[in-house]
């Protein structure tokens, strides 16, 4: 029997941070590590791309009155974190190695990391997703990023099965990791990470989290409907600041905005469309690229 829960035409809307899109074909939930081995045949039923999607908190989703075609691939299980023992891991006396699940929400890790005194990853406080979300992303805030503490992978994918992949299987840029053997980057899911942490300071862990974090809830609009940043940062330069300067901070266009607090969130203030949010990108890329001969690329991912 399918132990995979299967919905139906779900509206992307409800599934993602920005609130906006369509509906899917189909929204598969994994329950369990070993529902992936009835992925390929239930997949193959469906007969379109598949997404992975954790919490939608760095997502940009199309409206549309037709279904859109994709099926929708996310995890729910295993979310407690826990340390490996000595005999799961090469310990040392001022390291430790954490396994997680991917559907682990971020700011459980990080408060796990803290009770700990494990130290790496205060920077990505506030930071909100998934585990899976963050790796895939490689999610940085603040100097430290996802790369730094990752020391393994557990993926799945429709060609190779479960696979573990160690630090020389993968490589992690600014906000990218790649499988180094996925030469046609073919779809793959993360199932869990191994993160090799520093024992250190509870107090000191704990006070630049909140540091972090007091500095996010000045800067960012961490209460609004937002995929996060929406452009990744230009070499040597900021997007945020080429916005700012371009006019775009708090410039409106219908519902959708961009932030009064950082020019590069979109923001969608209640009643926002795909379409203004497009329009919106649209404008922003022209004029920066007309200012400044510069190409933003976009952080969150679309789809379709």
């Amino acid at each position: 029997m399918c132990a995979i829960e299967i919905n139906h035409e779900p509206l992307m809307s409800k599934l993602t941070s920005l609130k906006l899109g369509g509906r899917a074909i189909a929204e598969l939930v994994l329950t369990d590590e070993n529902d992936v081995f009835l992925l390929p045949d239930l997949v193959k039923k469906f007969g379109v791309e598949v997404k992975a999607i954790g919490r939608g908190t760095n997502i940009l989703c199309r409206d549309s009155k037709q279904l859109l075609p994709f099926v929708l691939l996310r995890s729910n299980f295993n979310t407690v974190p826990f340390i490996l023992k000595n005999n799961e891991s090469e310990q040392g006396d001022n390291i430790a190695f954490v396994k997680v699940s991917a559907s682990c929400k971020l700011p459980v890790l990080l408060s796990f990391f803290a009770r700990n005194n494990l130290s790496g990853l205060e920077g990505l406080a506030g930071v909100p997703g998934n585990v899976g979300g963050a790796v895939a992303m490689n999610a940085g805030s603040y100097g430290d990023e996802i790369a730094k503490c990752l020391h393994s992978v557990m993926i799945f994918s429709f060609e190779r099965g479960l696979e573990v992949l160690e630090k020389a299987d993968f490589e992690c840029s600014y906000r990218s990791f790649k499988i180094k053997q996925n030469i046609n980057k073919q779809f793959f899911m993360i199932l869990n990470a191994v993160f090799k942490m520093n024992i250190s300071d509870k107090n000191s862990i704990t006070a630049k989290m909140q540091e972090c974090l007091l500095k996010k809830h000045q800067t960012q609009p961490v209460k609004a409907n937002s995929a996060g940043c929406l452009f990744k940062n230009p070499v040597l330069n900021s997007a945020g600041k080429l916005l700012d300067e371009a006019g775009f901070r708090g410039k409106e266009l219908g519902g959708m905005a961009f932030s009064e607090l950082h020019a590069n969130f979109l923001i969608n203030k209640g009643e926002g469309t795909s379409e203004q949010a497009f329009e919106l990108i649209g404008l922003a890329k022209d004029e920066i690229k007309k200012r400044y001969n510069i190409e933003l690329e976009t952080e969150v991912k679309i789809f379709p």
